[in-house]
């Protein structure tokens, strides 16, 4: 998509922000456009994403593969995958913790963590959804030298965490991903890959 496309996109991601500013309740169909569209930066625009949508086939099943390329960040730092308006089913035969360290298996979710490493270098996962779009953001830690503590954020809901998107192939695309500070798109950079699956394929490890 063209630059402009997404000048226009951005324009009306403000004017849907302004309304809520001004305390007017956003419609259904408003609030999906919201989940379904990419995120720039409201500082530094276009190409500087905070989180990116994948669009998919309407109601097909795939299966995604996030793959570790390298990463310079200190602290935990791991892709992030979400259905938009919680509209479809991330299932992956892994061990799933919450954010209470609560662990589960073979549970259909709606947000996803894919914790990543140069030594688990590849994480498996299928999607479902009705909407046909899955959302691509980045989580990471990081230490407050204000308060003295180890922080978490997500790059879709604070600017200075910034992804950039290179399509490699129609669908396997290059993520480059910069934490608050880094001087370089190097804090964590990952290959996803993804293809239509029918519903009753089993995941591969």
């Amino acid at each position: 998509m063209a630059d402009n496309a997404f000048e226009n996109e951005i324009a009306v991601r403000n004017h849907l922000r302004e309304k809520v500013a001004r305390r007017e309740k956003l419609t259904q169909e408003e609030k999906q456009w919201l989940e379904t569209h990419k995120e720039f930066s409201q500082i530094l625009g276009v190409p500087y994403l905070k989180k990116d949508i994948i669009c998919l086939e309407k109601d097909e099943y795939y299966q995604f593969r996030v793959s570790f390329l390298r990463a310079n960040h200190p602290f935990m730092i791991a892709p992030c995958f979400k259905a938009p308006v919680l509209e479809g089913n991330i299932t992956t035969d892994r061990e799933l913790c919450d954010y209470y360290g609560k662990k589960s298996k073979s549970k259909a979710v709606k947000m996803l963590v894919t914790h990543i490493s140069k030594e688990n270098n590849a994480f498996t996962f299928s999607y479902h959804s009705k909407l046909g779009a899955l959302c691509v953001y980045f989580f990471c830690e990081y230490d407050d030298q204000r308060q003295h503590l180890r922080m978490r954020r997500s790059s879709d809901s604070w600017e200075g965490l910034y992804m950039l998107r290179r399509d490699i192939d129609e669908n396997k695309v290059l993520y480059q991903c910069k934490a608050e500070g880094a001087a370089e798109y190097d804090s964590l950079v990952f290959l996803l890959e993804w293809r239509k699956i029918d519903s009753t394929t089993n995941l591969l490890p």
